[in-house]
């Protein structure tokens, strides 16, 4: 039985990952503790985003994200297409860097 809003929310994320879904938005860490406790279905996927999976590589996570990409039900078309734009990945800046404010 849930006890709070969170773990409402933690159900319905499982039940949607265990079910498959075509779009999966989500950052290595929370994946890899999904694929971790085997909550997970990849079977369905069409398109992964790794949102901030740039600075887990700068970071020397490679491992992870590789054990993510190498899940048993991970689709093979993604999983090649992926691990070829490994080293290739694009970032996208959403907003405009500018100096650290002075009066706070």
């Amino acid at each position: 039985m849930p006890q709070n809003n969170i773990d409402m929310c933690y159900m319905m994320i499982v039940f949607v990952l265990q079910r498959g879904c075509h779009i999966l938005v989500a950052t290595p860490g929370r994946l890899l503790d999904f694929v971790n406790k085997g909550r997970i279905k990849f079977s369905s996927l069409r398109f992964l985003i790794l949102d901030e999976g740039d600075r887990m590589l700068d970071m020397g996570f490679l491992p992870d994200i590789e054990q993510i990409m190498g899940h048993p039900t991970m689709v093979p078309n993604v999983r090649e297409y992926f691990m070829g734009l490994l080293f290739k990945f694009v970032v996208f800046v959403l907003s405009k860097m500018g100096p650290v404010a002075q009066s706070v």
